[in-house]
């Protein structure tokens, strides 16, 4: 385990991405001690969020199992590794990491080829190839390549780019993205911080949205670039093509 400065972990770790400050309700106050202050929503917007570019990491050490538990305290990177469970108060970096139970991470969770039975994070999440059963995320998620098998629950951001979600997403949000994905369902709620703002889901590139689209609360939009495609109805929205021109 290697351990780095925690105003250098913190700011690398939000370079890219980030939560909202109307998300931060969604933390539990015993927790939002680990997680870096939140920058305004507008920012959480901007391309570098959104970005495509993706480095996959080589790990640093050799492998290395273990059947026990593991609890992190501050900013913490751990390379090569697979535990029961895995708990990390602060900044987390994982890179080729296997949990057979539930992973919690109370604060930014960065890192590539991860894999756990649960995932639960308070803070934003940037991840290259995630495979998991089940995830919830209090946070923003830039995900790539990811392979949720039984469902997805996110309080803030969502993009997602190369990735399977086999069960529907719960989201609560005002915008999120799919490039080249294929997902089950959708269901979005719009947050009640941002009224005049209409909801909006992006489907780019070959993403195939198997089942329904529902936003509750304020009519929202889907936008669909021409190789996207919705099989179920929208419910509660618009679907629109990319060049505005609704269907």
């Amino acid at each position: 385990m290697k351990y780095i400065s925690f105003p250098l972990m913190g700011f690398l770790l939000l370079a890219d991405y980030t939560s909202a400050d109307s998300y931060k309700k969604y933390i539990p106050d015993s927790v939002k001690q680990y997680i870096p202050e939140f920058i305004n929503e507008e920012e959480s917007m901007q391309d570098s969020f959104w970005s495509d570019n993706w480095d996959d990491e080589i790990p640093s050490s050799s492998v290395n199992s273990s059947l026990k538990d593991k609890v992190l305290y501050g900013p913490s990177s751990l390379s090569n590794v697979s535990y029961h469970n895995l708990t990390g108060n602060g900044p987390l970096k994982l890179t080729h990491v296997n949990v057979k139970h539930s992973l919690k991470v109370n604060g930014p969770l960065t890192g590539s080829k991860i894999q756990a039975a649960f995932m639960e994070v308070n803070g934003p999440v940037k991840i290259l190839n995630l495979d998991v059963e089940k995830a919830v995320v209090r946070g923003a998620a830039n995900l790539k390549e990811a392979h949720v098998k039984n469902g997805l629950t996110i309080y803030g951001f969502l993009s997602a780019q190369g990735s399977i979600f086999k069960k529907p997403i719960h989201a609560f949000s005002s915008e999120i993205r799919f490039k080249d994905s294929q997902v089950q369902a959708i269901i979005l709620e719009k947050d009640k911080f941002f009224p005049d703002e209409s909801p909006k889901i992006h489907l780019l590139g070959t993403t195939q949205v198997l089942g329904d689209i529902e936003f509750k609360g304020k009519k929202g939009t889907v936008e669909v670039g021409p190789n996207a495609k919705v099989d179920g109805k929208v419910i509660n929205g618009i679907l629109q093509n990319a060049d505005n021109k609704r269907e």
